[in-house]
């Protein structure tokens, strides 16, 4: 008992760390994608909740409500990047938590870019992706 007592102490800061590294890249898309008025709720969650929320094989997901500039975004917990979740959904064998780290900033920015590509035309969307990537 004391061990799993330990393990969890130990674990709630790297999640609030995590929590707050994704906050940051939250906020700073919003902004470059001219979502800075939206009011977007950030969860950490498990691949399967992920994937019962969507009803498909994916990593991340959404729900917006255009009319109230709202949304909710579910985005992989780094725990849930376990050698079985690579050798499923991708051909790169990583080292070090780095290619984690990085696909759950893309997957914040992907799930922004469906309030983009609904709200905008075709050309608004590719032109607010590129100011967003080459500011």
């Amino acid at each position: 008992m004391k061990n799993l007592l330990l393990a969890l102490m130990l674990c709630v800061p790297a999640v609030a760390g995590e929590q707050q590294d994704l906050e940051k890249t939250l906020a700073k898309y919003k902004v470059l994608l001219g979502l800075g008025e939206w009011k977007v709720t950030l969860h950490m969650d498990t691949l399967k909740d992920i994937q019962d929320k969507c009803q498909a094989s994916c990593v991340a997901a959404s729900l917006w409500d255009y009319q109230n500039m709202s949304g909710e975004m579910w985005v992989l917990k780094r725990t849930e990047y376990t050698p079985a979740f690579w050798s499923v959904y991708s051909t790169i064998k990583p080292k070090g938590r780095h290619l984690a780290e990085r696909d759950q900033r893309n997957s914040v920015v992907h799930e922004l870019g469906h309030v983009v590509w609904q709200m905008a035309s075709e050309e608004q969307g590719v032109t607010l992706f590129t100011s967003a990537i080459n500011p």
